[in-house]
Protein backbone atom coordinates (compact mmCIF):
# COMPACT_ATOMS: atom_id res chain seq x y z
CA UNK A 1 0.00 0.00 0.00
CA UNK A 2 1.57 3.38 -0.80
CA UNK A 3 1.18 5.91 2.00
CA UNK A 4 1.40 9.54 1.20
CA UNK A 5 1.99 12.42 3.23
CA UNK A 6 -1.69 14.03 4.87
CA UNK A 7 -3.24 17.14 7.15
CA UNK A 8 -4.07 16.23 10.16
CA UNK A 9 -5.64 18.30 13.27
CA UNK A 10 -5.72 16.92 17.05
CA UNK A 11 -9.28 16.69 18.08
CA UNK A 12 -7.58 16.70 21.94
CA UNK A 13 -5.16 19.60 21.80
CA UNK A 14 -6.21 21.70 18.89
CA UNK A 15 -2.70 23.28 18.03
CA UNK A 16 -3.04 23.63 14.52
CA UNK A 17 -2.90 21.49 11.72
CA UNK A 18 0.31 18.94 11.14
CA UNK A 19 1.09 16.84 8.00
CA UNK A 20 2.19 13.26 8.87
CA UNK A 21 3.18 9.98 6.96
CA UNK A 22 -0.08 7.88 8.35
CA UNK A 23 0.76 4.43 9.80
CA UNK A 24 -0.59 1.11 8.85
CA UNK A 25 -4.14 1.67 10.93
CA UNK A 26 -4.36 4.98 8.67
CA UNK A 27 -3.69 7.09 11.90
CA UNK A 28 -0.65 9.59 12.43
CA UNK A 29 0.22 10.81 16.27
CA UNK A 30 0.28 14.37 17.50
CA UNK A 31 3.37 16.16 17.88
CA UNK A 32 2.31 18.37 20.72
CA UNK A 33 0.23 15.79 22.64
CA UNK A 34 1.11 12.14 21.18
CA UNK A 35 -2.59 10.96 20.67
CA UNK A 36 -3.11 8.61 17.50
CA UNK A 37 -5.38 10.96 15.05
CA UNK A 38 -7.69 9.19 13.24
CA UNK A 39 -8.39 10.06 9.28
CA UNK A 40 -12.03 10.85 10.43
CA UNK A 41 -10.57 13.08 12.77
CA UNK A 42 -8.52 15.15 9.83
CA UNK A 43 -10.31 17.91 7.87
CA UNK A 44 -11.16 16.75 4.25
CA UNK A 45 -8.35 16.48 1.71
CA UNK A 46 -8.29 19.12 -1.17
CA UNK A 47 -10.07 18.66 -4.23
CA UNK A 48 -7.82 16.88 -6.84
CA UNK A 49 -6.50 18.90 -9.28
CA UNK A 50 -6.98 18.88 -12.53
CA UNK A 51 -5.02 16.93 -14.72
CA UNK A 52 -2.66 18.96 -16.89
CA UNK A 53 -2.92 18.47 -20.62
CA UNK A 54 -0.78 16.33 -22.28
CA UNK A 55 1.97 17.73 -24.03
CA UNK A 56 4.51 15.79 -26.78
CA UNK A 57 7.19 15.34 -26.33
CA UNK A 58 7.20 14.69 -22.41
CA UNK A 59 8.83 16.56 -19.62
CA UNK A 60 11.79 14.15 -18.10
CA UNK A 61 11.76 16.24 -14.67
CA UNK A 62 8.39 15.79 -13.75
CA UNK A 63 9.07 12.44 -12.23
CA UNK A 64 12.36 13.97 -10.36
CA UNK A 65 10.38 16.56 -9.38
CA UNK A 66 7.79 14.15 -7.37
CA UNK A 67 11.37 11.86 -6.04
CA UNK A 68 12.33 15.23 -5.17
CA UNK A 69 9.19 16.35 -3.20
CA UNK A 70 8.72 12.28 -1.75
CA UNK A 71 12.33 13.17 -0.03
CA UNK A 72 11.58 16.75 1.14
CA UNK A 73 7.85 14.73 2.92
CA UNK A 74 10.20 12.22 4.27
CA UNK A 75 12.56 14.61 5.74
CA UNK A 76 9.93 16.33 7.19
CA UNK A 77 8.25 13.47 8.79
CA UNK A 78 11.19 11.89 10.45
CA UNK A 79 11.87 16.24 11.63
CA UNK A 80 8.83 15.68 13.61
CA UNK A 81 9.69 12.32 14.75
CA UNK A 82 12.73 13.30 15.72
CA UNK A 83 11.15 16.28 17.67
CA UNK A 84 8.99 14.05 19.48
CA UNK A 85 11.07 11.69 20.31
CA UNK A 86 13.25 14.63 21.95
CA UNK A 87 10.01 15.53 23.67
CA UNK A 88 9.79 12.03 25.16
CA UNK A 89 13.56 12.02 26.39
CA UNK A 90 12.63 15.63 28.35
CA UNK A 91 9.76 13.85 30.16
CA UNK A 92 11.99 11.03 31.43
CA UNK A 93 14.64 13.47 32.53
CA UNK A 94 12.39 14.66 34.46
CA UNK A 95 11.02 11.98 36.03
CA UNK A 96 14.55 10.30 36.97
CA UNK A 97 14.98 13.63 38.79
CA UNK A 98 11.50 13.35 40.30
CA UNK A 99 12.66 9.92 41.23
CA UNK A 100 15.86 10.82 42.51
CA UNK A 101 14.73 12.81 45.11
CA UNK A 102 11.67 11.08 45.86
CA UNK A 103 14.46 8.46 47.06
CA UNK A 104 16.55 10.85 48.65
CA UNK A 105 13.72 12.44 50.90
CA UNK A 106 12.90 8.71 51.73
CA UNK A 107 16.28 7.77 53.18
CA UNK A 108 16.23 10.94 55.12
CA UNK A 109 13.25 10.14 56.70
CA UNK A 110 15.14 6.25 57.34
CA UNK A 111 17.36 8.07 59.27
CA UNK A 112 15.43 10.06 61.30
CA UNK A 113 13.17 7.24 62.14
CA UNK A 114 16.44 5.43 62.96
CA UNK A 115 18.00 8.11 64.83
CA UNK A 116 14.33 8.73 67.32
CA UNK A 117 13.87 4.82 67.91
CA UNK A 118 17.91 4.64 69.59
CA UNK A 119 17.15 7.76 71.31
CA UNK A 120 13.82 6.13 72.78
CA UNK A 121 15.72 2.95 73.30
CA UNK A 122 18.31 5.28 75.81
CA UNK A 123 15.74 7.03 77.41
CA UNK A 124 14.16 3.59 78.45
CA UNK A 125 17.50 2.27 79.54
CA UNK A 126 18.37 5.52 81.40
CA UNK A 127 14.54 4.92 83.12
CA UNK A 128 15.56 1.28 83.73
CA UNK A 129 18.83 2.24 85.49
CA UNK A 130 17.27 5.16 87.36
CA UNK A 131 14.59 2.84 88.78
CA UNK A 132 17.84 0.25 89.81
CA UNK A 133 19.43 3.37 91.65
CA UNK A 134 15.88 4.22 93.71
CA UNK A 135 15.34 0.39 93.95
CA UNK A 136 19.04 0.30 95.33
CA UNK A 137 18.60 3.65 97.51
CA UNK A 138 15.26 2.22 99.27
CA UNK A 139 16.68 -0.80 100.83
CA UNK A 140 19.46 1.05 102.05
CA UNK A 141 16.62 3.73 103.77
CA UNK A 142 14.49 0.61 104.83
CA UNK A 143 18.00 -0.63 105.92
CA UNK A 144 19.48 2.55 107.56
CA UNK A 145 15.71 3.37 109.49
CA UNK A 146 16.34 0.35 111.18
CA UNK A 147 18.97 1.59 113.08
CA UNK A 148 17.66 5.11 114.56
CA UNK A 149 14.49 7.07 114.41
CA UNK A 150 16.32 10.29 113.47
CA UNK A 151 17.85 8.18 110.74
CA UNK A 152 14.64 6.73 109.57
CA UNK A 153 12.83 10.31 109.44
CA UNK A 154 16.03 11.95 107.29
CA UNK A 155 15.54 8.19 105.03
CA UNK A 156 11.74 8.82 104.93
CA UNK A 157 12.15 12.51 103.96
CA UNK A 158 15.13 11.29 101.16
CA UNK A 159 12.49 8.75 100.10
CA UNK A 160 9.78 11.21 99.86
CA UNK A 161 12.16 13.10 97.51
CA UNK A 162 13.35 10.38 95.46
CA UNK A 163 9.73 9.38 95.01
CA UNK A 164 8.84 12.94 93.80
CA UNK A 165 12.08 12.61 91.38
CA UNK A 166 10.95 9.61 90.01
CA UNK A 167 7.72 10.87 89.16
CA UNK A 168 8.75 13.32 87.33
CA UNK A 169 11.36 11.29 85.63
CA UNK A 170 7.89 9.10 84.73
CA UNK A 171 6.10 12.05 83.53
CA UNK A 172 8.68 13.41 81.39
CA UNK A 173 9.48 9.69 79.82
CA UNK A 174 5.36 9.58 78.84
CA UNK A 175 5.95 13.05 77.45
CA UNK A 176 8.90 12.13 75.82
CA UNK A 177 7.20 8.71 74.83
CA UNK A 178 3.98 10.57 73.30
CA UNK A 179 5.95 12.68 71.12
CA UNK A 180 8.03 9.82 70.05
CA UNK A 181 4.81 8.33 68.80
CA UNK A 182 3.32 11.05 67.35
CA UNK A 183 6.53 11.52 65.30
CA UNK A 184 7.21 8.29 64.22
CA UNK A 185 3.78 7.85 62.95
CA UNK A 186 3.95 11.15 60.72
CA UNK A 187 7.12 10.06 59.22
CA UNK A 188 5.62 6.41 58.81
CA UNK A 189 2.96 8.25 56.57
CA UNK A 190 4.95 9.97 54.98
CA UNK A 191 7.11 6.83 53.96
CA UNK A 192 4.00 5.38 52.65
CA UNK A 193 3.19 8.60 50.52
CA UNK A 194 7.14 8.50 49.33
CA UNK A 195 6.54 4.90 48.61
CA UNK A 196 3.37 5.83 46.50
CA UNK A 197 4.59 8.15 44.63
CA UNK A 198 7.57 6.20 43.49
CA UNK A 199 5.56 3.56 42.21
CA UNK A 200 3.48 6.12 40.48
CA UNK A 201 6.83 7.70 38.89
CA UNK A 202 8.08 3.31 37.57
CA UNK A 203 4.37 3.61 36.11
CA UNK A 204 4.97 6.61 34.44
CA UNK A 205 8.80 5.64 32.98
CA UNK A 206 7.47 2.20 32.12
CA UNK A 207 4.65 4.44 29.94
CA UNK A 208 7.38 6.10 28.49
CA UNK A 209 9.42 3.28 27.55
CA UNK A 210 6.32 2.37 25.77
CA UNK A 211 6.08 5.70 23.46
CA UNK A 212 9.82 5.39 22.65
CA UNK A 213 9.00 2.42 21.40
CA UNK A 214 6.55 2.94 19.25
CA UNK A 215 8.40 6.13 18.36
CA UNK A 216 11.17 3.58 17.06
CA UNK A 217 8.39 0.93 15.37
CA UNK A 218 7.19 4.61 13.35
CA UNK A 219 10.88 5.35 12.19
CA UNK A 220 11.94 1.82 11.22
CA UNK A 221 8.28 2.25 8.83
CA UNK A 222 9.58 5.71 7.46
CA UNK A 223 13.09 4.15 6.78
CA UNK A 224 11.22 1.16 5.23
CA UNK A 225 9.40 3.44 2.65
CA UNK A 226 12.33 6.09 2.21
CA UNK A 227 14.02 2.96 1.04
CA UNK A 228 10.97 1.93 -1.27
CA UNK A 229 11.03 5.56 -2.41
CA UNK A 230 14.79 5.63 -3.53
CA UNK A 231 14.53 2.26 -5.48
CA UNK A 232 10.86 3.73 -7.09
CA UNK A 233 13.29 7.07 -8.44
CA UNK A 234 16.39 4.71 -9.25
CA UNK A 235 14.06 2.76 -11.91
CA UNK A 236 12.21 6.22 -12.83
CA UNK A 237 15.49 7.71 -13.45
CA UNK A 238 16.75 3.95 -15.57
CA UNK A 239 13.47 4.66 -17.77
CA UNK A 240 14.25 8.13 -18.30
CA UNK A 241 17.41 7.20 -19.20
CA UNK A 242 16.10 4.79 -21.69
CA UNK A 243 13.67 7.52 -22.97
CA UNK A 244 16.45 9.99 -23.31
CA UNK A 245 18.04 7.79 -25.38
CA UNK A 246 15.04 6.68 -27.74
CA UNK A 247 14.82 10.26 -28.38
CA UNK A 248 17.80 10.81 -29.22
CA UNK A 249 17.97 7.77 -31.59
CA UNK A 250 14.54 9.37 -33.29
CA UNK A 251 16.67 12.38 -33.62
CA UNK A 252 18.81 11.20 -35.43
CA UNK A 253 16.72 8.65 -37.75
CA UNK A 254 14.40 12.13 -38.24
CA UNK A 255 17.72 13.72 -39.47
CA UNK A 256 18.81 11.17 -41.58
CA UNK A 257 15.43 11.00 -43.56
CA UNK A 258 15.60 14.69 -44.04
CA UNK A 259 18.74 14.37 -45.21
CA UNK A 260 17.71 11.61 -47.66
CA UNK A 261 14.67 14.02 -48.73
CA UNK A 262 16.88 16.72 -49.46
CA UNK A 263 18.96 14.88 -51.58
CA UNK A 264 16.22 13.25 -53.51
CA UNK A 265 14.82 17.09 -53.80
CA UNK A 266 17.91 18.11 -55.85
CA UNK A 267 18.32 14.73 -57.71
CA UNK A 268 14.37 15.77 -58.67
CA UNK A 269 15.37 19.08 -59.66
CA UNK A 270 18.38 18.22 -61.34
Amino acid sequence: MTLTVQTFMCPRCRRGEFRSLPGQDGKAFCPWCGDAVAASDAPPPPPPAPEPPAVSPPRASAPLEDVAELKRRCERAESALQQELDKKEGIKRAVMGEMGRQAAQLGEARDLLRRKEEEHRAALADAGRWKEDLEKERKQAVEASEKSAQTERELRHSVDVWRRDAEEIRAHLETARASFDAEATGLRKAFAAGEARLAALKGAEAELNDLKNRVKDQRRLLEKERAESQEKAAALQAELEKRDQRVHELQALIKTLGERLNELSRRHHV
